[in-house]
Order: structure tokens, then sequence, then C-alpha cells
């Protein structure tokens, strides 16, 4: 088991290929249509070391920039998979900018 950035556990060391379920205590992933990242839905209970589970147990990780965030229950985890520039940072610029420019394109 290796972290990967932002200490985040995966059962691969880079460099390997990649086995399914990629993320320890990942239960499905989706590719955004807002943003076109890969969203992971993870049990954090799965592992005591997995960091971030103090939040709630169920975690949403944008796999394509790091971020995740905890949720109380997993049909709240699993909403939040559509939206991640609701919780993701990198996610929220790429869809203002995806924004700006159909509205460029628009005029």
């Amino acid at each position: 088991m290796t972290k990967r950035k932002g200490g985040l556990p995966r059962k691969h060391a880079p460099g390997e290929a990649a086995q399914a379920p990629k993320w320890v205590g990942e239960r499905e992933r989706r590719r955004s249509q807002e943003t076109g990242a890969l969203v992971v839905l993870v049990d954090a209970d799965a592992e005591p070391y997995w960091l971030g589970n103090d939040g709630g147990r169920w975690v949403t990780v944008c796999d394509t920039h790091a971020r995740l965030a905890n949720h109380a229950t997993l049909d709240l985890a699993r909403g939040w998979m559509s939206q991640p520039s609701s919780w993701c940072d990198a996610c929220l610029e790429i869809a203002e900018a995806t924004e700006l420019a159909q509205k460029a394109a628009a005029r």
C-alpha cells in the first residue's frame, strides 16, 4: 500500500498497472460530465489510517485533482459525485471557465 499526493492511500505503487478497485475502500467511480474529472466514492472505514474520515464515513475523491469531501451518509456522497465543482476547487475553476467560454460563444 502506498500513499498518493495529499496522503491518500492507493493499492498500487506509482508506475504499476492500476488495479480495480484502485482506492482502498472504493465503492464506485464516475467520470464527471461537468468537468471530465474522475470522481471516486470511498468508504473511509475500510482502513483505519485513511485520512479525511473525521467529517463522515463516506468520501468523494476527485481522483484527477486529489481533492476530497466527507459525507455522513452513502446517499449524500453519491449525490455529490455528480457535482465535483461544489467541493473540488480545481473542478470549480474548470466549470467556471467552461461557463465563460459558452457565454462568449453565444454572443
